[in-house]
């Protein structure tokens, strides 16, 4: 019989040979044979405990390890910081016995700043847009729509004009929402406000402006030919003085001229003449054969003294005085001279009144010949000469009294 952990054994020993028991040995206890199969550590607040089973039987028995100290000391490891929606945690260790253990961090909740709004209107609900300061989480929120309709107000307006539409822009007394209308450009109002008319040579234009603003246009009117057909329509003659005129109209396109006629001057025909002496002008008459105006032309004098030329003689005797006429060759002009009649001597009056006419005529005839030699400076000689004459014609007047 074998011996165990707790009981002894025997042996019994017989012949090989006749099979009898010769001899029988007592066999020690065992005893146990431990072997630590798990173990519990000793922390720094509980005892820790070893397992043992014993190898050659089913006996068990357990050890008590004694704590380490009073508490333990702990030492963080790990952090899992907790979040807006998660919570964390914290691992430690135990720097005396190693105990390990975990704190929950209890999740922060979201910290909600306001990013952004839209306003409620009175047909629209507004909304508040949330973003979290510690997270990338967002949230909106609704704003109730204020009502049904708005209440519309004018707030601006701008008229339309002929060429651009006008605006009214409107804001909800409530909401403050805006809106715009538009009306539609008005377009020009277009009012004639002169014409030329085509002829038959130009175009024409009718001219316009809007009633409603300063804008103006031009349209043309096509030219109605190409040349005037001309029908005279009234004439003023033209006269010797004074110009003339006929009028015109175009049967086409009753246009209008007028011509000048140009005045057809005199038509002079001399009507008479007058003669130039040596000292007197003469002149000539004319009149106009179509109006019957009249004019007259200067003759200029001759310009020099007469040239005397005895034509005819009546003697004096001794009662009747007589008388010499002389004509001019160059001018034709005649003069007369008296001869005293031959009765009785001479007084001295008469014969100082017979001196005062010679001398005033010798004295006309030097202020002609003066002026004929101031015009004329090449007649001196026939100035000298006449000087010469002068005298003694002047001593026979004296010889014969």
């Amino acid at each position: 019989m074998e011996a165990t952990c707790v009981d002894a054994g025997s042996a019994v020993y017989t012949c090989s040979s006749c099979n009898l028991i010769t001899r029988t040995d007592d066999l020690p206890v065992l005893g146990h044979d431990w072997t630590e199969t798990r173990r519990t550590p000793a922390t720094c607040i509980t005892a820790g405990t070893i397992y043992y089973s014993c190898s050659r039987c089913d006996e068990t028995k357990v050890e008590s390890i004694p704590q380490l100290a009073e508490d333990h000391t702990w030492t963080e490891t790990t952090r899992l910081p907790a979040t807006c929606a998660a919570a964390g945690k914290v691992d430690y260790i135990c720097s005396v016995c190693s105990a390990e253990k975990s704190e929950p961090l209890a999740a922060l909740d979201h910290a909600w700043d306001e990013a952004s709004r839209t306003p409620a209107t009175c047909l629209v609900p507004g909304m508040i847009r949330y973003s979290c300061s510690r997270c990338d989480e967002t949230k909106t929120e609704t704003i109730p729509q204020l009502g049904t309709s708005h209440i519309w107000t004018v707030s601006g307006q701008t008229d339309a004009t002929c060429v651009a539409p006008g605006q009214t822009g409107y804001t909800c007394s409530r909401c403050g929402a805006v809106k715009q209308e538009t009306a539609p450009a008005l377009d020009h109002d277009w009012q004639e406000t002169d014409r030329k008319n085509a002829t038959c040579t130009t175009a024409g234009t009718i001219y316009y402006s809007c009633s409603r603003c300063e804008e103006t246009k031009t349209e043309p009117i096509p030219q109605l030919g190409t040349d005037h057909s001309w029908a005279e329509t009234a004439r003023t003659d033209a006269t010797c003085t004074a110009s003339g005129s006929a009028k015109y109209k175009c049967s086409v396109c009753n246009e209008v001229k007028t011509e000048v006629l140009p005045a057809l001057d005199h038509n002079w025909e001399e009507s008479g003449r007058t003669a130039p002496t040596c000292t007197d002008p003469g002149s000539t008459s004319y009149i106009c054969s179509r109006c019957g105006f009249a004019r007259s032309e200067n003759i200029p004098a001759l310009g020099m003294d007469h040239t005397w030329k005895e034509t005819g003689r009546t003697e004096a005797d001794e009662t009747v005085p007589g008388s010499i006429e002389y004509t001019c060759s160059i001018c034709g002009a005649v003069r007369t001279e008296r001869i005293p009649a031959l009765a009785g001597d001479m007084t001295m009056g008469s014969l100082l009144s017979a001196m005062s006419s010679v001398l005033s005529a010798s004295m006309g005839w030097v202020g002609a010949v003066a002026q004929a030699v101031a015009a004329h400076p090449v007649l001196l000689l026939c100035v000298v000469l006449g000087f010469i004459g002068t005298g003694v014609l002047l001593f026979k007047r004296l010889l014969r009294l």
